[in-house]
């Protein structure tokens, strides 16, 4: 892998809602353009045959280096951080951020210390965005 900046994302209310399609307002759209600047990644609590099923049903599946795709069993339970060291080991970033929507999500990117970005109300992280879409305007600043 080269030294891209790394997105991890979450699965389940972040890049899906909840765990069904649709993918969240042109998320395809923004992956395609992120994967120009970022490699990406999933860190989720579903489990590998879901998480495969649903990225294919999505067409996304070929946007993630199947090695960047971390599920249920793999490693320790969110917020145990050692997934997010595994991505970060494999490619080798100068910056790493996490994408997700719920405080385990936070307490995983703050455990792990990297920059998390919060999609919801809240304030948490170093932004908060209300969908995928508004990415793009943050990557600009990372």
């Amino acid at each position: 892998m080269n030294s891209k900046n790394l997105i991890i994302f979450d699965l389940q209310g972040t890049l899906v809602k909840n765990m069904r399609p649709p993918i969240l307002n042109g998320s395809k759209n923004i992956l395609e353009k992120l994967l120009l600047d970022f490699n990406l990644a999933i860190f989720t609590g579903a489990s590998k045959t879901e998480t495969s099923n649903i990225l294919k049903k999505l067409m996304i599946y070929p946007l993630f280096d199947p090695q960047n795709i971390i599920t249920k069993g793999n490693y320790q339970k969110k917020p145990n951080p050692e997934a997010i060291f595994s991505l970060i080991i494999k490619n080798k970033p100068d910056k790493t951020y996490y994408v997700g929507d719920t405080r385990k999500d936070f307490r995983t990117a703050n455990n792990a210390e990297v920059s998390f970005i919060y999609i919801g109300k809240q304030k948490l992280g170093i932004t908060q965005i209300s969908s995928l879409d508004e990415l793009l305007n943050v990557t600009i600043k990372l």
